[in-house]
């Protein structure tokens, strides 16, 4: 930025350019001592940097770098020398030295959140163990129970964390836990379910005998209707039995 302010004759931006620089070069050794402290090397890339890129753009290298050296140094200070995040930490070191700073930070924060998963699965399996041990199985439980298997899931759990697979474990373990803890409330709000339905069906079973009893009573009341008064007989049976009232004996 110094330089082609000078080319251009803009001698007004150089005083500020020159204490941009400065910002930034005091900030690179900074870095520079981070690294040093944390048994890293910075990658030679950003040295190369500095005579082709601009002052702004190397301000911003260095942050990425200074960032990435934090996460990695505070995940080393949490994780013991043989907590399960110590091989995706070792990842995070490789991609710093491979000027990776992005993914060298990303490494770094899983290698913390995967200890936390670890300690919280090793105390819920633990949590689910004892609930699995005084469970009693009753008739809402039977019925809550039905279609699931937190034995199997615990015991998933269980591999899952042995095998440095924590996350897995954490869900799972949490599953089962929350399966027998909730399974007489599950089995009552079935058997409402179930009631309800059956409710409906007998309510519906009641309203369709009334309907057709209903309709049988319409048919027999409009048969009575017809059947009703004079019955005419055929011509031939009309005539014999006439009789001629006025002039009869």
């Amino acid at each position: 930025d110094i330089q082609a302010d000078l080319d251009a004759w803009e001698f007004s931006g150089v005083t500020n350019d020159v204490k941009s620089a400065d910002a930034v070069v005091v900030s690179y050794t900074s870095v520079l001592n981070l690294a040093a402290e944390s048994g890293l090397v910075v990658p030679s890339a950003i040295r190369d940097a500095w005579p082709v890129r601009p002052t702004r753009e190397m301000a911003a290298l260095v942050e990425q770098t200074r960032q990435a050296l934090v996460a990695i140094n505070d995940a080393a200070a949490s994780l013991s020398e043989d907590a399960l995040g110590q091989g995706t930490l070792a990842e995070a070191r490789e991609a710093f030295a491979a000027g990776q700073f992005d993914q060298a930070k990303l490494l770094a924060s899983r290698s913390t959140t995967m200890r936390f998963n670890t300690e919280t699965a090793d105390a819920l399996i633990s949590v689910a163990l004892e609930k699995q041990a005084n469970f009693k199985p009753t008739m809402f439980t039977k019925i809550g129970l039905y279609g699931k298997d937190p034995d199997a899931e615990l015991a998933a759990a269980q591999v899952a964390m042995a095998e440095g697979r924590p996350e897995e474990a954490l869900a799972l373990a949490k599953s089962a836990y929350k399966t027998w803890d909730s399974a007489a409330k599950s089995g009552m709000a079935r058997l409402a379910i179930a009631f309800g339905l059956l409710a409906a069906l007998a309510c519906g079973t009641y309203w369709l005998l009334k309907k057709l009893e209903t309709g049988k009573e319409d048919s027999d009341t409009v048969r009575r209707k017809v059947t009703t008064g004079h019955v005419l007989l055929p011509a031939e049976e009309r005539k014999k039995g006439w009789k001629d009232w006025d002039n009869a004996p």
